[in-house]
């Protein structure tokens, strides 16, 4: 018989379409221009953000598509078993807590609209 490959963890999932968390469910921080989702998802788990925020460029009127984005990295807190449910079930769009664990979040920690970002979280399993 022959051994089928281990698959990778899926590194990141999208959580959010334009929106990021309220600024009560964590802390952001904002980095350098990057290509695209993949780059802004690595620079956030060599930073230790457990999720990002991703806007592509051409969204802004200075740039064209294909010129990057702009990327922060967000502290929520993602919970391997947030990640698993979430990635199989996105039926619910309620935002992990920021620097709190358990299951409740403080009622402000809600989405905040933002056509131009959309947000993501990294898979735990992912961080090194």
């Amino acid at each position: 018989p022959t051994l089928e490959p281990t698959p990778e963890p899926t590194p990141y999932i999208l959580v959010h379409e334009g929106g990021v968390p309220a600024r009560e469910c964590g802390e952001y921080v904002k980095f350098e221009r990057v290509e695209d989702e993949d780059a802004c998802a690595r620079k956030s788990r060599e930073q230790g953000w457990p999720a990002f925020a991703f806007q592509e460029d051409w969204q802004n009127w200075q740039y064209s598509k294909g010129d990057g984005g702009v990327c922060y990295g967000v502290h929520l807190y993602v919970t391997q078993q947030y990640f698993d449910e979430y990635r199989l079930d996105q039926s619910d769009p309620t935002p992990a807590c920021g620097n709190k664990q358990g299951d409740t979040c403080d009622k402000e920690c809600e989405w905040g609209a933002n056509r131009n970002y959309n947000t993501y979280v990294n898979n735990p399993a992912s961080m090194g």
